[in-house]
C-alpha cells in the first residue's frame, strides 16, 4: 500500500510537471511574439536553470530580463545577440560572465547583483555605452581597468567591502573617483 501511494504520487508529480511545462511554451510563444514587436522580453522569476533556446529567435532584441532565475552561466547564443541594450540578470547562480561580454558593444545597463561572480572580464571595456554596472553581491574583489573605456557610465554598483582594486576610499567616492584612479 506504501509503494503504490508513492507511484501513484510520483505519477501525479509527474504529470503535473509536464502540464507546467507545456503551459509554459504556450506562455513562451506569445511573449516571444510580443518581444518580437516591443524589443523587450521578460522571462524573469520563473525558477529557469538556462534560457529557453526561442530566445535566440528575437533577433533586435533591445533589453532581456531574466532576473530571479537558477542560470548558472550566460550562453554564448545570447553574446551573440548584439542589439541588446539592457541586460537583468541579477537574483541567478552565475559564476562568471563570457570572456567576451565585450561583444554587446551596445550595452548599457548591466544588472549583475546576488550572484556568484568573482571576477569580470577586460573585453567590458568594449561597451562604451556602459551606464549603469550592478555587481553588488558578488565576491569581486577587483575591477577591470578597462572599466575606463566605459566613458558614459554613471552608476556603479559594487560590494565596498569585498573590493580591493581600487581601495575603499576611493570605491566610496563614487564612479568618477573611481574612474580617474583606473586610468
Amino acid at each position: 500500500k506504501g509503494r503504490a501511494g508513492k507511484e501513484d504520487q510520483g505519477k501525479e508529480d509527474a504529470a503535473a510537471e509536464e502540464k507546467k511545462a507545456l503551459k509554459f511554451g504556450k506562455e513562451l510563444e506569445g511573449l516571444i511574439k510580443t518581444a518580437i514587436n516591443t524589443k523587450k522580453l521578460d522571462l524573469s522569476e520563473r525558477n529557469l536553470p538556462e534560457l529557453p533556446k526561442e530566445v535566440y529567435s528575437c533577433t533586435g532584441l533591445r533589453q532581456l530580463w531574466f532576473h530571479c532565475n537558477k542560470l548558472k552561466r550566460i550562453p554564448q547564443e545570447l553574446i551573440a545577440m548584439r542589439t541588446i541594450m539592457q541586460l537583468r540578470m541579477y537574483d541567478n547562480e552565475l559564476t562568471c560572465l563570457p570572456d567576451n561580454i565585450g561583444d554587446l558593444s551596445v550595452l548599457q545597463v548591466l544588472w549583475l547583483q546576488n550572484n556568484r561572480i568573482s571576477s569580470i572580464p577586460l573585453s567590458i571595456g568594449n561597451c562604451v555605452d556602459l551606464r549603469i554596472l550592478s555587481l553588488y553581491g558578488n565576491p569581486i574583489n577587483a575591477l577591470p581597468i578597462t572599466l575606463i573605456k566605459c566613458v558614459e557610465m554613471k552608476e556603479l554598483q559594487v560590494d565596498f567591502s569585498n573590493i580591493s582594486v581600487p581601495p575603499f576610499s576611493i570605491v566610496q567616492k563614487g564612479v568618477n573617483p573611481i574612474m580617474i584612479y583606473l586610468k
